[in-house]
Formats: C-alpha cells, sequence, structure tokens
C-alpha cells in the first residue's frame, strides 16, 4: 500500500495491480506500507507499479516505507534513479538481509531516517543489521544534511568514526545503544556544520536505573561541546543525569535546550524481555541547576525539562528569572499517568511566577487534576477534570495575556492521539474574550508526545 501524505490520495498495490493512479505532481511525501497497524496481517504486495511510477512524480521528495520485511530491491532501485526524491525513511525496517549498499550509493539523499519501532520478529540477524546499516550510512555520509537513526541499529563509535562534513542535523532515536558510551563532544567531533543535535533515548517505563552519563567530570573529555560546536543551535538529552558535565560546555549560541525523560509507548506483553534501559527524569533540586545554566544561554527562546515530581512556583520564578527571552517552555512530570492527586499549588501561583516572561507564547506544564478516568467509564476522562484544566488554562491566559495557546499533560486513556504512549497533551487556544475582559481558552484537540512511534518535530520559532 502507498499514501499520499497531506493530500488524501491513496493507491493501492496488490498482486493483481497493473497500474498506479497516482497523479504526476503535487505529491511531496509518500507513504509505503505492508500492514495497517500492528495487529493487522501483513499484505501480499508487489512493488512494482509503484516502482515504475516512481520516474513520473517529479514533485515527489519524500518517500517513507513501514515494512515488515527488507525494504525490497526494486523500490530502492527505483529511488537510485529518481533524483528529486532527497528524503528516505525507514519506519520498522529490518536490514539483516544481502547488503543494500549498492542501491544507496546511486541516491541524491539529503536527509534519511532509520528507526527499528516498538515491533520486531524475533529472527532478525541483529550483528549482520548492524553491519548493513553502518555500510549504508558510510556511503551517504558526505551528502547527508540531516539524520534521524536508531540507537538500537549504530553504535556511538560508528558514528564518531565517519566524517560528516554537510551534516546540520542529527536525531539520535529509540533505545541508548549498548556498548561503549562516548562523550557527546566526541561521537560529533567530524559533524562540523552541525546545529541541531538531539539525543532522544527512549525508556522502559518500569525500570529505575542511574541516568547514562555521556560525559563524565572525573573523565577527560578531550574536547569540549561548546569549543568544538559553538554554532549548536538546538540540543536535546533524554535520560540524562543532571551532574553530566555537557551541562558545563553549553554552546553560547543555543536557542533550543531539551532536557527529557522519554519512555517507550506501550507494548502489547510488555516486560517478558525488555531490556533494562535507564529512564531519568530530572529531581528539582537538579532542574534548579539546569536552570541556572540556562540562565547564561542569552540566544535561549525554548527550554523544556522532565520532571520527576509537577513543577513548583519556585521552580517556574526560578525559570523567569533566569530565562526571560523564553517563547515556548515546557515543564511536564514524567510520570504523570501515576499521579492520582489534586494539586498542591493553586493556579494563580502557578502562573504569577511567569509574569516576567513577556514573549511566552507557547506554554506546556503538568498541573494535578486528581483523578482522571471517570468512574463508570474506563476509557474516558471526567468531566470534572476537563472543566478544571479550562479553568486553569484561563487563568494562565488573564495572567500571562501573551500566551497563544496552552498544553497540560493528560494521561492517553483512549489513545486519545492516536498512538499508544501513556501520555498526551491536552491542547488550548487562547483566545481575546467578546467582551474584551477576560481571555476565553478553547479545547484545540490532543497533541502527541514526544512518542516512540513517531518523527520529533522540532518546534518552530517565531518572533516576538
Amino acid at each position: 500500500m502507498c499514501r499520499i501524505g497531506g493530500f488524501g490520495g491513496i493507491c493501492l498495490l496488490s498482486r493483481s495491480s497493473e497500474r498506479c493512479g497516482l497523479r504526476r505532481s503535487g505529491n511531496k511525501l509518500l507513504d509505503v506500507y505492508d500492514r495497517q497497524n500492528p495487529r493487522s496481517p501483513v499484505q501480499d504486495v508487489d512493488f512494482a507499479p509503484l516502482a515504475r511510477a516512481l520516474s513520473q512524480l517529479p514533485a515527489l521528495k519524500h518517500l517513507s516505507f513501514t515494512l515488515e520485511a527488507t525494504p525490497p530491491d526494486v523500490l530502492l532501485a527505483a529511488v537510485g534513479s529518481a533524483p528529486h526524491v532527497d528524503f528516505l525513511e525507514f519506519r520498522n525496517a529490518r536490514f539483516d538481509g544481502p547488503s543494500l549498499v549498492h542501491h544507496f550509493v546511486r541516491m541524491k539523499l539529503k536527509a534519511l531516517t532509520i528507526s527499528v519501532g516498538l515491533y520486531r520478529e524475533a529472527n532478525i540477524d541483529l550483528d549482520q543489521e548492524k553491519r548493513n546499516i553502518a555500510e549504508i550510512l558510510t556511503s551517504l555520509a558526505e551528502q547527508l544534511v540531516q539524520l534521524e537513526i536508531s540507537g538500537d541499529l549504530v553504535s556511538f563509535r560508528v558514528l564518531e568514526k565517519i566524517s560528516w562534513p554537510n551534516l546540520l542535523a542529527l536525531r539520535y532515536t529509540d533505545n541508548i545503544p549498548f556498548g561503549e558510551i562516548l562523550p557527546m563532544s566526541a561521537v560529533v567531533a567530524l559533524m562540523p556544520r552541525l546545529r541541531t543535535l538531539g539525543y532522544y533515548f527512549s525508556a522502559a517505563p518500569q525500570f529505575y536505573k542511574p541516568g547514562v552519563i555521556f560525559c563524565s567530570k572525573n573523565e577527560n573529555c578531550s574536547s569540549l561541546l561548546s569549543t568544538t560546536h559553538p554554532d549548536l543551535q538546538k540540543l536535546t538529552m533524554s535520560n540524562i543525569v543532571s551532574g553530566d558535565a555537557i551541562f558545563d560546555q553549553l554552546p553560547a549560541a543555543l536557542r533550543v535546550l531539551r532536557v527529557l525523560a522519554l519512555r517507550d509507548d506501550l507494548r502489547n506483553g510488555e516486560g517478558r524481555e525488555m531490556p533494562l534501559y535507564p529512564y531519568f527524569p530530572i529531581s528539582h533540586r537538579d532542574a534548579f541547576r539546569i536552570i541556572n545554566k540556562a540562565g547564561h544561554l542569552r540566544h535561549l527562546v525554548e527550554l523544556a525539562i522532565t520532571l520527576e515530581d509537577c513543577p513548583s512556583p519556585d521552580l517556574l520564578s526560578a525559570v523567569a528569572d533566569s530565562c526571560r527571552g523564553l517563547r515556548i517552555l515546557e515543564l511536564t512530570q514524567g510520570m504523570y499517568d501515576l499521579n492520582r492527586e489534586e494539586s498542591p499549588y493553586t493556579m494563580k501561583s502557578l502562573a504569577q511566577p511567569l509574569k516576567p516572561l513577556k514573549f511566552l507564547y507557547d506554554l506546556r506544564i503538568t498541573v494535578w487534576f486528581g483523578p482522571q478516568k471517570a468512574p463508570f467509564r474506563r476509557h474516558a476522562t471526567r468531566l470534572e477534570v476537563r472543566t478544571g484544566i479550562t479553568a486553569a488554562a484561563e487563568v494562565f491566559a488573564e495572567i500571562l495575556p501573551q500566551l497563544a495557546t496552552i498544553s497540560f499533560s493528560l494521561t492517553n486513556i483512549s489513545r486519545y492521539d492516536g498512538t499508544r504512549h501513556p501520555l498526551t497533551w491536552y491542547y488550548l487556544v487562547v483566545h481575546d474574550s467578546l467582551d474584551g475582559h477576560r481571555p476565553v481558552a478553547e479545547f484545540d484537540g490532543y497533541r502527541e508526545y514526544y512518542s516512540h512511534s513517531a518523527s520529533f518535530k522540532d518546534y518552530s520559532i517565531r518572533s516576538p
């Protein structure tokens, strides 16, 4: 099957397909998949019609595969003959068959994404797969501008050894690589043009281990990130201890700093053979240290921290005092789905400390609203919680009139956002009231949390 992203067109390729009814222009993204969802059976798909059609789609730039098997040769060969395709994406793919590098050396790619997803076959030859991926990356390294790669597939050492002269953005996803942990500055040493660096490593939620230290203060880090990459603008780190020496190396040009504690989405039969990946939300004490470091970044416009607990008025006050230029602020409790308590703070006491943030337009925050599940409907949110969220949003909006949007953490009871992540965002848009007095907060749907199942997007930065 293939789906034309953003245009509503769908093309089904079966064994009986004679041709593919794709328009010759206007389609920039094409999704190719062999099953509707993880529980549905794999389809018997003939990819030849799509392969023939690729050369007739000059506007097609981005091709995304979500396949159970190794990417088909016929499609990879067609991509190699389609110079207009410059973004290739593999979700939940496997690469343990024969080498595919002869296809990739012919491609004109600028961006590549390879992730493993949550469900993988037990018979994958992992060692062969890692060799094949390393070979593919080596063949594309000189031309890639953006790379999103799974930590389950590529070690720190592999990335360190390859030269990436044009790479602007690196997103390291899924789980922390097994084996040797290298300092972050060493991993990106051969990426001189890097502007966006993200370690989006997810953890299994039921296991608690110390966070990974990517540059120990007791270790001789040969080079500092602030020295090797002074122009780095966006830095994301997940499941990292706040005492990591990387916080002493933050480049002065940073505009975005995210210190997260990501979790895997929920699996069926979770916990049987799950590796013990570390999960490390930030304590309030350590959060104050991070905020103090962030206060020295005069270009910072976005700050995100995943906390052990809900944010306190004192913590919010520290943010406002240290980071006056923020436009986007995210302070969330990583395990909010386990909370059953009412907020110990009034909404006014949480909003008031943020008044110095004159440019803040997007706030994402955890506030406790008590038990979420409706008593007689297992998969619904209590009306009192929804009402409380709207009332809370309007308190924030009245005290912070510059706010355009505000989001609150919500347990993803019924997969409100279409993902299997434990949490979602309850998203509200702030409007001026008709009488010109109190602002109105209007529910505008659910927004996906940082999820294992989807690419991680950099939020746009706009001028105040």
